[in-house]
C-alpha cells in the first residue's frame, strides 16, 4: 500500500496498468457478470489513453473504444507539458509512468503510432479548449486511424473547458452518443455492423 503501491506504477504505463483493466474484465466475465463479446471500454484523460490502448496494444477483448480528451501520442503529450513549473512535474510523472522520455520508446506506447493494429471501432470526444491534454492528441489519433483504414469518429466539444462524463452527459443527448449504454450511436452509419443496443 501506499508508496509500494505507486512505485508498482512505474514505468508500466503500457504494461500492468493496462492489463490490470483486462484482468478486471477477465475476472467480471469469469464471475458472469458481463458478456466478455460485448464489453466496450471507455475512459477520460488518463483513462483515454487506456480505453485506445485496450484495442491497439491489446486485441480481442473490447468491441469498442471511446475515448475522451485521452492522450494518443506519448511523444506528443511530452513535448506539450514541457513549458513551465507545472510543465516540467507533469512531464517528470509522465516520465515515471512510462520509463522513459526517448521518442522511439514512447512511440511504442503510443496508440497513434500503433494505429493500424486497431482491432474495434473508436470513438474519440474532446473539448477544443482542454487545460490538460491538447485536442491535437484527438486529432493526431483520427488523422492515424483515418491513414490505417480504421473505423473512428471525432467529436470535438466547442468552448468547454472541462468536463466530466456524470456532469455534462446531457450534452451528448441528440449527437448519437449516450454515455449510459452507448444505445444511441450511429456514427454516421459508418459503425453500422455494430448492434449498439447489445454493447453496454
Amino acid at each position: 500500500k501506499g508508496v509500494v503501491f505507486r512505485e508498482a506504477a512505474d514505468a508500466e504505463l503500457a504494461g500492468k496498468m493496462q492489463t490490470d483493466i483486462s484482468d478486471g474484465v477477465a475476472a467480471l466475465a469469469d464471475a458472469g457478470v458481463v458478456d466478455p463479446k460485448r464489453v466496450c471500454i471507455v475512459g477520460s484523460g488518463y483513462g483515454g489513453y487506456h480505453a485506445l490502448d485496450g484495442v491497439t496494444l491489446q486485441k480481442g477483448i473490447y468491441r469498442c473504444a471511446v475515448s475522451v480528451g485521452g492522450v494518443s501520442d506519448l511523444g506528443l503529450m511530452m513535448n506539450a507539458l514541457g513549458r513551465g513549473t507545472s510543465g516540467k512535474m507533469r512531464t517528470k510523472v509522465l516520465k515515471r509512468v512510462t520509463g522513459t522520455d526517448v521518442t522511439a520508446n514512447l512511440a511504442a506506447m503510443s496508440p497513434a503510432d500503433r494505429a493500424g493494429e486497431t482491432d474495434a471501432p473508436v470513438l474519440l470526444i474532446h473539448s477544443d479548449e482542454d487545460s490538460s491534454i491538447p485536442k491535437d492528441q484527438s486529432e493526431a489519433m483520427e488523422r492515424a486511424l483515418k491513414g490505417a483504414g480504421k473505423p473512428v469518429e471525432l467529436l470535438i466539444l466547442k468552448r468547454l473547458r472541462e468536463f466530466t462524463i456524470g456532469e455534462h452527459s446531457s450534452m451528448f443527448h441528440g449527437t448519437g452518443f449516450d454515455f449510459v449504454g452507448l444505445r444511441e450511436w450511429q456514427a454516421c452509419g459508418r459503425f453500422e455492423a455494430i448492434d449498439w443496443a447489445q454493447s453496454s
